[in-house]
C-alpha cells in the first residue's frame, strides 16, 4: 500500500464494495470508515450529487473485508456539516492519533 493508514470520516462517497476493496489496496495499515448514520446535512450532500445511488459510506457501514467500519454518530450532531471538529476524538476513538501502537479500540 502507498498509504499507511486511512480514516474516512463521513465521506460523501459510493459504498460500492469494488470500489472500496480497490482502495483498501493503497492502504497498507488500517482504513477505517467512520461513519455518521442518520446525518441530514451529509445525506442531502450525497443524494445532490449521486441521484441514481441510494448507499453511502458516511452514513452507513460498508462492511468490506480489510475496512473498519465505526459509527462517529456521537461526535457529530445528526444536522451538523462540522466534521472538522470531530476529527482529533474519532483519531483518539479509533487509536490512530500520532504516537500510539494502532491498537483498536472498544466500540
Amino acid at each position: 500500500g502507498v498509504v499507511q493508514d486511512a480514516l474516512l470520516l463521513a465521506a460523501p462517497v459510493t459504498s460500492n464494495s469494488a470500489r472500496w476493496e480497490r482502495a483498501r489496496a493503497a492502504v497498507a495499515g488500517r482504513f477505517v470508515n467512520a461513519y455518521v448514520a442518520g446525518n441530514s446535512a451529509l445525506g442531502s450532500l450525497y443524494r445532490s450529487d449521486h441521484l441514481t445511488s441510494k448507499t453511502c459510506c458516511g452514513l452507513q457501514p460498508v462492511a468490506v473485508k480489510g475496512v473498519e467500519d465505526y459509527d462517529a454518530t456521537a461526535h457529530v450532531a445528526p444536522d451538523s456539516d462540522a466534521y472538522h471538529f470531530a476529527i482529533p476524538a474519532v483519531l483518539e476513538a479509533v487509536c490512530l492519533l500520532p504516537g500510539e501502537s494502532g491498537g483498536r479500540s472498544e466500540k
